[in-house]
């Protein structure tokens, strides 16, 4: 179905037969390679959400909590790891960057592998945090190659295709952790098959780059010491930049939040049908009902995000164009986060966060990959990093400091719900400043052109 809808796409939208051509066989490549990164993720999300939310850890700090401070901590870690890879970025050639970052990737997996075969002592967080990391860093790697091989004009008819690649991936990804692990397949055999398939991914890459025939420019001279903080120097100063920045940490606070909410009621059901069980073992009844419950949840999650990315997203840029699909995701949250105040059972909560993460998926993901088509090179790959890990993760840290000062002051965390709602609001404002600031570079993109 994925390559039919995109064949259509594209082909409709194309304006130049040979144009149409390679860009067609380009979009797929990197579609193709999308779908190989988030199929993996996907994998090893279902093995995350098992490892970390098996009872381990402080009565304080443990499942949930223990959850929402590894996504804090990712946050502390991206603000060494981008610098680094910024200056990394300007030192060594694409292809070879490419090649040693998807090594990293693969060396860690199977150190994992090996943590879980000796229940390694808070294994679990460990790979929480670096999943947040590997998740943020694969993809705004690909997003960057991405939008380095297409002008705007071509962008904006080919990001709609490629992201599609990404709700494929996650879909058919959730569904394989949960049927490979009902086939006996342990948390550590899908570790490793992640590991190959990010061997398999990274040829991709170059394929993509001799159709499109667009080569590098060479990189910007600065300073040596301006390297490593060159990439949130270029947000912070500026305005366009600084909003795009602030709408992703809003959206960033509001989903992790949402996600912890899940959590806390995921737990909360388990250990009632484990007291209902009447079985020996907690630990192993909550590690399989979590991977259960998380198995299927983000198989909905992929199937609300695959229908919208192959049915509504291109639909929504041609009719409303970025600021359409910009204001999908705060309106929906805003109404979904309503209902959710007036009851916090686990079967609304679940259903809001499949509407939520399938919207995100896919149009917001879509809309974020393209907020930077009319950028500069250096922006599009430095910037775009910086906003992708570290703002991103700075928004994560926000929601762990909600969670923790509601539990330090003894509030229920249902209460978070109604912060959410009131950040959704200032969300709305913050797509406003950036559908303004996108026309405004993209109509300077056009009379340079």
């Amino acid at each position: 179905m994925s390559c039919s809808v995109l064949i259509n796409y594209m082909s409709a939208a194309s304006t130049t037969p040979r144009l149409a051509r390679r860009d067609l066989a380009a979009t797929l490549l990197l579609a193709t390679n999308l779908f190989l990164i988030l199929f993996a993720y996907y994998l090893l999300k279902t093995v995350r959400e098992t490892w970390i939310l098996a009872p381990e850890g402080t009565a304080f700090l443990s499942g949930p909590k223990l959850k929402s401070f590894a996504t804090a901590l990712q946050a502390m870690i991206l603000l060494a790891a981008v610098p680094l890879y910024a200056r990394l970025s300007r030192t060594i050639e694409r292809k070879r960057l490419i090649r040693r970052m998807t090594g990293y990737f693969v060396a860690c997996l199977l150190g994992f592998a090996g943590a879980l075969a000796i229940d390694l002592p808070y294994g679990g967080f460990l790979f929480y945090v670096w999943l947040g990391t590997f998740n943020v860093a694969a993809v705004a790697q690909f997003w960057s190659f991405a939008t380095s091989l297409f002008d705007a004009e071509r962008g904006m008819r080919a990001f709609p295709g490629i992201a599609f690649g990404a709700t494929a991936g996650g879909f058919l990804g959730a569904k394989a952790a949960g049927a490979l692990f009902g086939l006996g397949l342990g948390l550590g055999t899908l570790l490793v098959l992640a590991a190959g398939i990010l061997v398999l991914h990274l040829g991709l890459y170059g394929a993509a780059e001799r159709l499109v025939g667009g080569a590098r420019p060479a990189p910007v001279e600065a300073p040596p010491e301006a390297v490593p903080l060159d990439g949130l120097r270029l947000v912070a100063r500026d305005s366009y930049l600084r909003w795009v920045g602030t709408l992703v940490i809003l959206l960033s606070v509001v989903n992790t939040t949402g996600e912890y909410l899940l959590s806390e009621a995921v737990m909360r059901e388990a250990e009632a049908a484990f007291a209902r069980s009447g079985a020996e073992d907690a630990r192993a009844f909550t590690a399989a009902f979590v991977h259960a419950f998380y198995s299927e949840f983000y198989l909905y999650v992929n199937v609300a995000a695959i229908v919208l990315q192959a049915f509504v997203v291109g639909r929504l840029l041609r009719i409303g164009g970025i600021a359409a699909a910009l204001f999908v995701l705060p309106v929906l949250a805003f109404f979904a986060y309503g209902l959710v105040a007036t009851s916090a059972s686990l079967a609304l909560i679940k259903w809001v966060k499949i509407a939520e993460n399938g919207s995100d998926y896919s149009v917001m993901n879509t809309a974020r990959s393209m907020l930077f088509l009319p950028t500069t090179e250096e922006e599009k790959w430095r910037a775009r990093q910086v906003v992708d890990t570290i703002v991103v993760r700075f928004g994560d840290v926000l929601s762990f400091l909600l969670v923790a000062a509601f539990g330090i002051a003894g509030l229920h965390p249902s209460g978070l719900v109604w912060v959410n709602l009131a950040l959704v609001v200032a969300w709305g404002f913050a797509a406003l400043k950036v559908r303004h600031g996108w026309s405004l570079r993209l109509a300077r993109a056009r009379a340079l052109a």
